[in-house]
């Protein structure tokens, strides 16, 4: 099992890449996006980690045919909770 933990400001979290990409395979399964106007479905999700950010990279099928890669930072905003 490839476990990442995300440190922020002493806060620990620790996140299962395995489960979470079945997870999002699971839930983008059959889905079509429009992008553009341009119908898309997204095959082969997979997401990574490492520090404090998160990749997702998918392939794209259909009138947009290509890689999408989508990169997120981890952060924890007290004022917001």
């Amino acid at each position: 099992m490839h476990w990442i933990k995300f440190r922020a400001r002493g806060l620990g979290v620790n996140l299962d890449f395995p489960t979470l990409n079945q997870r999002l395979s699971d839930a983008l399964a059959g889905e079509t996006l429009v992008i553009k106007g341009r119908k898309v479905g997204i095959r082969k999700p997979d997401l990574t980690g490492s520090g404090q950010g998160i990749n997702a990279r998918m392939e794209l099928a259909g009138k947009l045919v290509g890689t999408a890669d989508l990169r997120a930072k981890v952060a924890y905003d007290a004022q917001q909770q």
